[in-house]
């Protein structure tokens, strides 16, 4: 079997086993073992999905489309530094993002003119994408407390062509003490473990994996998640995701919002048009969640697919 054979720590494949069902795990564990294709969006502040495609296929580059994403494309016959390599990658016509980190922001569902906040912008595939959608109208926050990962971030930025973006640094568990009530929507791509990007060809996709690293990340994200509920205007909307599996970072999380906000803040169905997702994860380690849970979604590693969690919180009062 394959699970006998791949080169990960015991400690992760054993909760490997845990989380995923056992007629998936080996199926997960083959994904891990392969590489997946590159996969790019079409930046619509400059060209559509259409032309760009036309514009791959004329100088040889295969691009397939994506069901759910009209901006969406998976390369099939060029290596991710060829494809970084092209003027049209150099004067910001795409972004090279995986499928999964696309989900966000179409769950999100910016609009036009409306004040957005991302609370871990770095380094800008949701970000820009956000901007394009908003067709670069409105005030969009992009966050980044680190000063290097900031500068990345603004070149994308710039690279883009985004114009309606506002740099923030800042630690985002504060965001709300500047931000109280203000923003229409707000993003929590949250720093995680990310158990849904291991790759066996690059070992710093799981090198770091430990448990400690797991919790730490869901302290953190509490406060996220607790910042941008606080800074999002009632009646708002907060998109939590994650690219990890781990419960801790994904259902336990929004378990203890819900359980902290009763009342205030609610789950809403996670909707994206001909998209299927997994179901969340409802009992975990003897405990039950919180009913609201069951509004959250998965999207399991597959071979164009990076293992993702996405949860819409609204905020009623």
């Amino acid at each position: 079997m394959l699970v006998q054979r791949i080169k990960l720590k015991k400690n992760l494949l054993d909760r490997l086993s845990l989380i995923l069902p056992s007629n998936r795990l080996e199926a997960v564990l083959h994904v891990f073992s392969n590489r997946r294709p590159t996969t790019i969006r079409a930046n619509t502040l400059k060209i559509t999905g259409w032309e760009l495609r036309r514009k791959l296929l004329e100088i040889g580059i295969k691009a397939d489309t994506v069901f759910w994403c009209k901006e969406a494309f998976i390369i099939q016959n060029r290596k991710l530094r060829e494809i970084e390599g092209l003027d049209l990658y150099k004067k910001g016509y795409f972004y090279v993002q995986s499928l999964s980190s696309m989900i966000p922001p179409l769950v999100l569902a910016p609009a036009k003119n409306e004040i957005v906040l991302d609370i871990a912008a770095a380094p800008g595939s949701k970000t820009t994408q956000i901007a394009a959608m908003m067709g670069n109208t409105g005030e969009l926050f992009a966050n980044e407390p680190n000063e290097i990962r900031l500068q990345k971030l603004e070149a994308n930025l710039n690279r883009q062509g985004v114009t309606n973006t506002k740099l923030l640094s800042m630690d985002g568990g504060a965001v709300q003490s500047l931000f109280t009530d203000y923003f229409d929507k707000v993003l929590v791509d949250a720093p995680c473990s990310g158990e849904g990007r291991i790759s066996i060809y690059f070992e710093d996709s799981y090198r770091n994996w430990s448990y400690r690293s797991v919790c730490n990340y869901s302290s953190l994200q509490k406060r996220l998640l607790i910042s941008a509920l606080l800074a999002v205007k009632p009646g708002g909307k907060v998109v939590y995701s994650t690219c990890t599996l781990a419960p801790e970072e994904n259902e336990g999380n929004v378990s203890f919002i819900l359980e902290k906000t009763e009342g205030q803040v609610i789950a809403e169905p996670v909707i994206l048009n001909s998209f299927h997702f997994s179901p969340p994860i409802m009992h975990w380690e003897g405990k039950d969640f919180h009913k609201g849970v069951k509004n959250c979604v998965r999207v399991n590693p597959s071979e164009t697919m990076e293992g993702f969690f996405v949860t819409v919180f609204k905020r009623l009062k």
